[in-house]
């Protein structure tokens, strides 16, 4: 209780602001703010609650100071964020090279679709997010914890796993019936013998056949949305600002929610 000076104190310097700018705010003096962080005298509940509006934070943080857990729950989901992150990129430079041989050797496109359609977007995605993670952490940055906020990063989360459940769907697809291709222009296909009233007869193994792709998946990946994501700049770009809103969002949700939001 005795530090609340202190913490209004680093809490305004946080946000770059002023015992003259903050005063006007509470619409009080200068001289007050200037109390109230030396200890000379302490804001009631009612004041509290206004600093904390000004100031974006609550009473508790007020009060107590920063909260160590949550620093801890930041610096986890930061590591987590990093390592995916760093995952991902390691799958997107090692599967590269094997794309683009496959391409140029035996015209197979669906490994290399998988890389720059869902590979790669999805470790730009990770790096806005881990990016902006980073950088709140260094500046003292939360995220958006409005209830709409909530919302649209929801929604925003739930097309974003649309966009890599149909990516990831419909170049599987591709690359099994490229496979099949392959397999049938070699003449590999493995053959069951199969007894039919007396007589040895050879069968295909149609277990082995893979999914063909659907009309109206073929249809949604040629829509000019998709289209405009083929392109490298296009791709990097919107998926890195994206990463980034989440994060802005709130997504995914930190924990439990302040009283205040």
């Amino acid at each position: 209780m005795r530090d609340i000076g202190k913490n209004i104190r680093q809490l305004r310097l946080r946000k770059n602001m002023t015992q003259d700018e903050l005063a006007e705010r509470l619409f009080v003096t200068r001289q007050t703010v200037s109390n109230y962080e030396t200890g000379k005298s302490r804001p009631d509940v009612e004041m509290l609650v206004k600093i904390g509006e000004e100031l974006g934070t609550d009473i508790q943080q007020l009060i107590y100071g920063p909260e160590p857990k949550r620093l801890k729950q930041e610096a986890f989901r930061l590591i987590i964020g990093t390592g995916l992150t760093v995952l991902t990129g390691i799958l997107w430079l090692v599967l590269s090279p094997i794309a683009q041989e496959r391409r140029s050797i035996s015209y197979e496109l669906g490994l290399m679709f998988t890389v720059y359609f869902v590979i790669r977007p999805l470790f730009f995605l990770l790096s806005g997010w881990t990016l902006c993670q980073l950088e709140g952490m260094a500046l003292g940055k939360k995220p958006l914890r409005g209830k709409w906020s909530r919302r649209i990063g929801a929604v925003m989360l739930v097309l974003a796993a649309l966009w890599f459940g149909l990516m990831i769907w419909y170049h599987t697809a591709v690359m099994v019936n490229e496979w099949q291709y392959d397999q049938h222009i070699r003449g590999e296909w493995v053959q069951s013998q199969i007894e039919y009233d007396g007589e040895i007869s050879t069968a295909m193994s149609w277990s082995m056949l893979p999914p063909q792709v659907p009309a109206w998946l073929e249809w949604v990946t040629s829509k000019p949305t998709f289209y405009m994501l083929r392109y490298p700049a296009a791709n990097i770009l919107l998926t890195v600002l994206y990463g980034g809103m989440l994060w802005v969002l709130g997504v995914p949700s930190p924990g439990k929610k302040n009283p205040e939001s």
